[in-house]
């Protein structure tokens, strides 16, 4: 707790957050979204039944979206033109 807040008497104060905290189970609910629109957007459909699992069937690779980590597996020609995509946009 800083400082001015013991001086001013604060015991147990309450903030809101702007920010996900790091490691709180919610905390990547924003980059999913964010990143949900951009994966779509490149031919990649959800995996029913598996969160954050796409599959573009036109270039034969799965994409796994993790916080703010991807995997992706496929042939290597595609998916790393898709890796090259991704870091340009994102």
């Amino acid at each position: 707790m800083p400082k001015e807040w013991k001086e001013e008497g604060f015991i147990d104060p309450v903030c809101r957050l702007i920010k996900n905290l790091y490691g709180h189970p919610r905390a990547g609910n924003g980059w999913e979204r964010h990143y949900e629109e951009f994966i779509r957007r490149h031919g990649f459909e959800l995996v029913p039944e598996w969160p954050s699992v796409y599959f573009n069937e036109q270039i034969g690779s799965a994409l796994v979206e993790y916080v703010d980590d991807f995997l992706a597996a496929g042939p290597e020609g595609p998916t790393r033109a898709l890796f090259d995509v991704l870091k340009g946009e994102i």
